[in-house]
């Protein structure tokens, strides 16, 4: 869901959000491993290295499929991958700020 999310909501490739938006996956990487940590969903510590390392070895202009499905104003996958984040985490009482605000607009889509 980090790339899905984060191509989606720039609106870029995966080389062009790492360039220019690497935070993004250290922020949403933060929010989904709290909130995996509290359904008992035991991840690596350090998930967020290696979602970057694993996304660095794409082509620059590689993106997701869910990126792709924007791009042709087709249904995507946003209620299964990101907002199925938001709502773990409003169901855990765990704040996921950087998720909520790519889905709320994501949804305006």
């Amino acid at each position: 869901s980090l790339s899905a999310t984060l191509t989606s909501y720039y609106n870029q490739s995966i080389g062009e959000v790492l360039e220019f938006h690497r935070s993004g996956y250290e922020k949403l990487g933060e929010e989904l491993y709290a909130v995996a940590q509290a359904q008992g969903i035991h991840l690596p510590q350090d998930m967020i290295r290696q979602v970057i390392a694993d996304q660095e070895k794409m082509p620059y202009d590689a993106t997701t499929s869910m990126h792709t499905d924007f791009r042709k104003h087709k249904p995507t996958e946003l209620e299964t991958l990101t907002g199925y984040v938001v709502e773990s985490g409003k169901a855990l009482h765990l704040p996921v700020p950087s998720y909520e605000m790519m889905y709320k607009e994501l949804k305006t889509r």
